[in-house]
């Protein structure tokens, strides 16, 4: 009998923490305001972390506060700050790449569990005994370990955990260590602020070496542009069950910028993957619905990388650095205030009715589609109202960004439930 793995989701705010718990995540990886490579990312507060924590666990699901920058001696005070709000709120696991830290956790007594970040370029089983000898719970392998040597580092190293990215954005440098954003704009991707300039469109230009006079190496141009070094997304979810015989511990997803749809649909999706796996694994057959639902988020063109070959320019995009986008959210079914859950109704309006937090415009007659985290259902929207300020409900013909609407569906939802609509430049 194979192990479940872990399903690791990103949560880059409370309400993505939400999502992904909701849709199946077994634990969340998160960040403080500092010292978490997501500078960029809404992140928490300490007061928020202490909620998160206790949400999750509430519902079973653990929670990993990323701490994975490299340091400097004038940010080790801020980091024994971050010791003491991470042991007082109870996080499960500290994801760090930079040593010091490990010292600092075993040296001041706090003795939180670690996990080693993907930042720290673990590729192959020496150096996850290393890690280990270190005190290390976990290793988080690089993007770069492809499966026959994540097998051997299994079999090496029985004892470690080991933790590896399987679906979401990926760096053309390695493993992450890249200073191009750092040189071009002064932003360091290091310390959580990359600008992505590996993305740029750039103009065509010859490269020339100072000492291969007249061996130029051309750049090309096209009607969509030139684009360097533009990395697909990675997508290893027809793999699921081979590294599940591996004995992988924790499968993770990438996303803590992303949006609590991307988190919400990406989980669902696994979620059911390792559950179908599991269920029957002589039986189990991979369903296309599955790939058509990745789809369904934005995206690049997707690829597994080095899973079973070096990384080439097969997984590069040249086209466009544009994400793919088929759908777009209309909202989410929310829980109101002064509503009864059991009935679905609300004072003075006898339809069944569901609080839906509008996140794109919505009008009258527009087909959706209705996504849980057990299935969905299409239907075309006939009657939505809205609250006036006198607290009644009256009947409107659109909604937009951040209004409350209350819309009758034909079927009950859940809280947390997401409602879409095809993206109308490609028609539904």
């Amino acid at each position: 009998m194979y192990t479940r793995p872990e399903l690791l989701a990103p949560a880059g705010d409370f309400e993505k923490l939400r999502f992904a718990i909701g849709y199946g995540a077994d634990a969340v990886y998160l960040g403080l305001k500092s010292f978490s490579l997501r500078k960029n990312s809404r992140n928490f507060t300490s007061e928020q972390l202490k909620k998160a924590v206790e949400y999750a666990h509430e519902r079973d699901a653990k929670v990993y506060l990323a701490l994975n920058s490299y340091l400097k001696d004038s940010d080790l005070e801020g980091v024994e700050e971050i010791f003491n709000t991470a042991k007082e709120c109870g996080v499960d696991a500290l994801i760090v790449s930079d040593p010091g830290v490990i010292s600092m956790n075993r040296e001041l007594g706090y003795n939180i569990p670690i996990h080693i970040s993907t930042q720290a370029n673990t590729t192959n089983s020496y150096a996850v005994r290393f890690w280990q000898e270190q005190g290390a719970e976990r290793v988080i392998l690089a993007r770069e370990v492809g499966i026959n040597n994540i097998k051997s580092i299994l079999e090496h190293c029985p004892q470690m955990e080991v933790e590896m990215f399987v679906h979401g954005a990926m760096c053309v440098s390695y493993s992450g260590r890249c200073l191009m954003s750092s040189y071009m704009t002064g932003r360091d991707s290091n310390q959580g602020d990359c600008a992505q300039p590996c993305r740029w469109k750039y103009r065509p230009v010859f490269l020339e070496e100072d000492r291969r006079k007249g061996e130029i190496f051309p750049v090309y141009e096209d009607e969509t542009g030139t684009f360097l070094f533009n990395s697909k997304d990675l997508n290893l979810s027809r793999r699921i069950p081979d590294l599940i015989k591996a004995g992988v511990h924790s499968l993770k997803i990438e996303g803590r910028m992303k949006s609590s749809y991307y988190v919400a649909m990406v989980i669902r999706v696994y979620r059911q993957i390792i559950d179908s796996f599991m269920e029957e694994p002589e039986n189990f057959e991979y369903k296309q619905e599955w790939d058509d639902e990745l789809k369904k988020i934005s995206y690049r063109e997707y690829t597994e990388a080095a899973y079973e070959n070096e990384f080439s320019h097969k997984d590069q995009v040249y086209t466009s650095n544009s994400y793919i986008r088929t759908h777009k959210v209309i909202g989410f079914v929310d829980e109101p205030k002064g509503y009864d859950p059991k009935t679905h109704s609300f004072p003075g309006v006898s339809d069944r009715l569901y609080r839906v937090k509008i996140k794109n415009e919505v009008h009258y007659g527009q087909q959706i589609e209705v996504v849980c985290k057990q299935g969905s259902f299409t239907e075309i929207l006939h009657d939505f109202y809205s609250e006036n300020k006198e607290g009644e409900l009256e009947r409107v013909m659109r909604g937009k960004n951040n209004d409350h609407l209350y819309i009758p569906f034909n079927r009950d939802v859940n809280n947390l439930c997401i409602i879409r609509t095809r993206d109308s430049r490609h028609g539904y």
